[in-house]
């Protein structure tokens, strides 16, 4: 009683945490409630990490399968593809194909060796690009071959799609005619341009010879030379 003298009372202290039983169900629910929780949320975590890394694994090999190594341009195969998805989807331009071919470029590799080829090449994918920027569809198709594909805005003028031909292929020889630096040494390099204008005049016509134009524009390129 409080009234006893030399007896203290003892009283619960409010904010004073009360310890739960080891075998409350209540605790063991809770504790396996958070490790579930924090396993799903490493587990999610994971699978977020590893789908990345495939991804990226994926844009990769795309990336190489597509791609050439020296010079950055797409290569053969992905031109075609690039080429025929571009025939079958094209209504409202015609469609250029420019393949240039690098004269006695064998002899560069003998005389100067391979490294000072390679230079070549890769100083010639950047005078491409940068002469044409984005607006043409650049590629290496062979050891000293490249591919420009293009559009050309349609117009009712009379030979209009050989007009801006002839301004691309003018462009190009000028871009190339400049004398490369490499190494101490003034190489100036000659060529073959191969040209072939696929001009639709209906969308009949363009559907009929949409699989078959790339590799017909290839074989004439092949032909001609200016």
């Amino acid at each position: 009683p409080l009234g006893t003298i030399g007896a203290r009372a003892t009283l619960p202290v409010p904010w004073q945490a009360q310890p739960l039983p080891l075998g409350d169900p209540s605790l063991g629910l809770g504790l396996l409630t958070g490790v579930l929780g924090l396993s799903f949320t490493f587990l999610w975590l994971r699978i977020q990490r590893l789908t990345d890394l495939v991804h990226r694994r994926d844009h990769q090999i795309h990336t190489l399968s597509a791609t050439d190594s020296l010079t950055g341009l797409i290569n053969r195969k992905q031109l075609i593809v690039i080429g025929n998805d571009l025939l079958k989807s094209n209504r409202t331009a015609d469609i250029a194909l420019l393949c240039i071919n690098l004269n006695r470029f064998s002899a560069i590799n003998d005389v100067f060796g391979h490294d000072t080829g390679d230079e070549v090449l890769w100083q010639v994918s950047c005078r491409l690009k940068s002469g044409f920027g984005e607006a043409v569809t650049l590629a290496r198709i062979g050891a000293d071959e490249f591919a420009l594909l293009l559009t050309l805005p349609r117009s009712h003028a009379a030979n209009s799609g050989s007009a801006q031909l002839c301004r691309y292929a003018e462009h190009l020889f000028q871009i190339l005619s400049r004398p490369f630096e490499i190494n101490g040494q003034s190489l100036i390099l000659s060529g073959r341009l191969g040209i072939a204008l696929l001009a639709f005049e209906n969308q009949e016509a363009s559907a009929v010879t949409a699989p078959q134009s790339l590799t017909a524009s290839k074989s004439l390129t092949a032909s001609q030379s200016l």
